[in-house]
């Protein structure tokens, strides 16, 4: 039989062409700001289809450029390439640090009493003209704890508008101390950006990696980073790769606009990310993300086994939170807890979860070793999940029996299982490998069951898949899962033949 290419393929194809001439044509840079380059080289030895880069805005020119060298440099250094200084906290009072833009070479261990960011309260950039770090050419920072890093005190508006970038290297790391009881970088302060950084416990005893503890923290971005091996101790440490936001509960601590995108997540002892507010808090979205070997320290401790994401409330109620288009498997218990709040959960791929099956964080129970769990606690809104590949290799339900996971269809799950209104049955040939050290792990192709086969949610934001690959709007090509059909492989990329 001959084939054709329909035609909604066909101008899915003119799409993603013209997006690529016009991006051509565009110029990268003006007077005030560039779009960074690149890419990233991750870490992960795996050979799984790695997240997408992301291209960020940042200043292309600078009022002043200074230097700081945390092994080598002085502290009454003045800050230059030939007389670097030694601490952030050297950089206040200097020109452009009260508005930017500024431009700041790192190289070295750089650290100040235990607290890198130790006095640099009203230091600061605005939007447009941030702080802007960056590794000292041919050199690499390594950020290095004792405690807990406060930027610039308790109170964000006085420490705002920071871009730490490591580069397509992930040049700047941050290291979370051999200390279960200290984290990597308390960031309560007001639109800073942590974008191709590396951030490890290096198997040690760190809790956390990046935490928020003060009031109304906005606008805290993390993208294009990987946090990883935090995943050693005894005890049943919960080591977490980021918790918002955390103080005692009930306590202060709130946040907005939360931006956790296109990051790897792995080895991590507890959760990956953590949303626990103790006031109210609006705005998360956790996008095209990949979380493996998460959660296994805590079964055997007070903690018991952790989700790769958490959305709760210790006081304060979390809302718009936006859960899609992330990788998620080797899982000892739960791909999300959704206890707290309005979730939109949409186009996941969330395989292989509930490995450890006597420990799931209820005391010993198997409740909540499902792939997403709302547990009934009184806290949950409104949990939406459509679009989403739920497989549990070692047969755990998809769901709980919360009566806050009712608005759920289109989702591909395990036979005899339960997850929504026009659903399909899961077989291993509805993904092209399940073997994670595959570049084709957990994609899909034409003949896939989530292939076309889920709901329209371009309106809802839904524009791009795990890989980067735009959606497209018209009705009928919408693919369940992480990844549209053939995603993240060359052009043409998502082409189907059809009869």
């Amino acid at each position: 039989m001959q084939t054709s290419i329909s035609t909604v393929e066909k101008f899915r194809q003119t799409v993603l062409a013209s997006a690529t001439v016009i991006a051509a044509l565009l110029p990268m840079s003006s007077a005030i700001a560039d779009q960074t380059t690149g890419g990233v080289n991750w870490l992960d030895p795996l050979a799984y289809r790695k997240p997408a880069f992301v291209s960020i805005t940042v200043p292309s020119s600078a009022v002043a450029t200074y230097y700081i060298d945390g092994t080598s440099g002085s502290d009454g250094g003045a800050c230059s390439q030939t007389s670097p200084c030694k601490f952030f906290a050297n950089l206040c009072g200097k020109a452009g640090m009260t508005g930017g833009p500024v431009f700041v070479y790192i190289k070295g261990n750089i650290s100040s009493g235990g607290n890198y960011f130790y006095n640099i309260a009203n230091c600061y950039g605005s939007p447009g003209s941030e702080i802007y770090v960056r590794p000292w050419p041919g050199n690499t920072a390594n950020l290095v704890s004792n405690g807990n890093n406060v930027m610039g005190g308790d109170t964000p508006s006085q420490t705002h508008d920071w871009i730490f970038d490591g580069g397509p290297n992930l040049g700047i790391t941050i290291t979370v101390p051999n200390d279960n009881s200290k984290v990597g970088i308390r960031a309560n302060a007001n639109r800073f950006t942590f974008y191709r950084v590396q951030i490890t416990c290096n198997n040690g005893q760190g809790a956390t990696g990046i935490i928020t503890t003060a009031p109304a923290v906005a606008d805290l971005k993390i993208i294009n980073s990987e946090f990883y091996a935090c995943n050693s101790g005894t005890g049943g440490l919960q080591q977490s790769a980021v918790y918002m936001s955390s103080d005692a509960c009930n306590g202060v601590s709130s946040f907005s606009n939360f931006v956790f995108r296109n990051n790897i997540v792995r080895h991590m002892g507890g959760e990956g990310v953590e949303i626990n507010p103790r006031r109210d808090s609006a705005g998360v979205i956790i996008q095209g993300n990949a979380f493996h070997d998460i959660g296994y320290n805590t079964c055997n401790g007070t903690w018991n086994c952790r989700p790769a994401i958490t959305v709760d409330s210790c006081g304060g109620t979390p809302s718009g939170l936006q859960i899609n288009n992330n990788l998620i498997w080797d899982i000892s218990a739960s791909c999300v807890w959704a206890k707290a709040g309005d979730i939109a959960i949409y186009n996941n791929t969330c395989y292989d979860y509930g490995k450890q099956l006597n420990h799931d964080g209820t005391g010993g129970t198997v409740a909540q070793a499902v792939g997403i769990a709302a547990g009934n606690s009184g806290n949950a809104g409104n949990v939406t999940t459509k679009n989403n590949i739920i497989f549990s290799v070692v047969g755990k339900n998809p769901f709980d029996s919360s009566s806050f996971l009712t608005n759920a269809s289109n989702n591909i799950c395990g036979a005899g299982k339960s997850c929504g209104s026009s659903s399909a049955v899961w077989s291993n040939s509805v993904v092209l490998s399940i073997a994670e050290n595959d570049a084709n792990y957990l994609k899909i192709d034409g003949s896939s069951a989530a292939a076309g086969t889920g709901v329209n949610l371009f309106s809802l934001g839904m524009t791009l898949d795990y890989a980067g690959v735009p959606r497209l709007s018209g009705s009928g090509l919408f693919d369940i899962g992480a990844f549209l059909v053939n995603g993240g492989l060359s052009a043409p990329g998502n082409l189907r033949v059809v009869p």
